[in-house]
């Protein structure tokens, strides 16, 4: 029987994050896009829009009408602020409008993995956030007491020092855990 611990690094194992972060790879590969350039705001916001309806939603929705202004808007330039803080939506079309640091294709690539990246982030949070709320205080101590046994060779020196710290902090700890697991596996680096 899994313990209480084991249950919830189950739930936010990110081999799911992985399979849909390739996916979306192999559907930014097959996206076709005649130029690398676009030449008006209004084309830029379109395209954006489009895409990250063909992103998100799947193939066979229908929508009843143009959401592509919500979708550009809500959902990509908020997206992409993480990665362009400043001016999101004038530095975004400069790059596409110009063809500058990788053009039309990089946005496409950024968004595409800021993405997907929001997607799993939310649902851990999600899953973490259910777990703690299942449990009572002794059961969180007994787990943070297995988390540190059982990851303390690659726990950072603060959580090492302080034990404490993951205690009061279990739920960070375990949205770390899921986004170091994820390095972890992409790099091919194992823990025995």
């Amino acid at each position: 029987m899994a313990t209480k611990l084991e249950e919830i690094l189950n739930d936010i194992d990110p081999k799911g994050w992985i399979k849909r972060e390739k996916e979306a790879n192999e559907f930014i590969a097959g996206f076709r896009i005649n130029t690398n350039t676009i030449e008006s705001f209004d084309e830029f916001r379109k395209f954006i829009g489009d895409f990250i309806i063909k992103l998100s939603l799947p193939s066979d929705s229908k929508l009843e009408i143009d959401d592509s202004h919500f979708f550009w808007y809500r959902l990509a330039i908020d997206t992409l602020k993480k990665e362009y803080p400043d001016s999101t939506e004038f530095t975004v079309y400069n790059i596409m409008n110009t063809g500058a640091e990788g053009g039309i294709y990089q946005v496409l690539k950024t968004l595409t993995r800021l993405w997907v990246d929001d997607e799993y982030i939310g649902e851990f949070k999600h899953q973490i956030a259910l777990y703690l709320k299942k449990i009572s205080f002794e059961e969180r101590e007994q787990a943070a007491k297995e988390y540190i046994e059982k990851f303390s060779d690659i726990l950072p020196a603060n959580y090492k020092n302080d034990p404490s710290t993951i205690l009061f902090s279990f739920e960070k700890v375990l949205l770390e855990h899921a986004i170091m697991m994820k390095r972890i596996r992409e790099n091919k680096i194992f823990i025995v």
